[in-house]
């Protein structure tokens, strides 16, 4: 199974004029915590749904982007 790339996810919401603040506000957490799924972490299921429904609105896009780990992914 594929896994999402936050940090493109993340990026590319930033680039659109949407701050880590305004994120955090909306999913109630840190911008820490939003700093962290951008770099190291990845968000619990429903902060991630919030988050790829926004990035498909803002990108006008359906496709998320992925990681690709391995050869055969």
């Amino acid at each position: 199974m594929k896994k999402i790339d936050w940090f493109i996810v993340i990026s590319d919401l930033q680039r659109n004029k949407i701050s880590m603040s305004r994120l955090a506000t909306d999913l109630k957490v840190s911008e820490r915590t939003i700093a962290n799924w951008k770099s190291v972490n990845e968000p619990k299921y429903s902060a991630g749904i919030k988050i790829i429904e926004l990035w498909r609105k803002t990108m006008n896009r359906t496709e998320i982007p992925c990681i690709k780990e391995g050869r055969y992914d």
